[in-house]
């Protein structure tokens, strides 16, 4: 049986998260980029292009500023080349 926390009780204090995993943020933002740069045409339908037209610069962020740079006008140019335009 579960119990019910201690209303009354002094709040517990939050450690600062974790570091972002740059290996894995780099696996998967090469993994998005190799999938547009080998595209003949969108690999996603509309909803999902857009979605990741913005999901691919926010998990860039955690990148260092010339990588980040890099890797997002890469990707952004591919799916201009497939017809993707904001």
């Amino acid at each position: 049986m579960r119990q019910q926390a201690d209303l009354f009780a002094a709040p517990t204090v939050r450690s600062e998260p974790p570091p972002p995993n740059l290996a894995n943020i780099r696996k998967s933002l090469t993994a998005y980029l190799r999938m547009v740069q080998d595209a003949e045409i969108l690999p996603w339908g509309p909803t999902k292009t857009e979605q990741m037209s913005r999901h691919f610069p926010a998990l860039a962020r955690a990148l260092p500023v010339d990588e980040r740079e890099h890797l997002v006008a890469d990707f952004s140019h591919h799916l201009g080349r497939l017809g993707f335009h904001k």
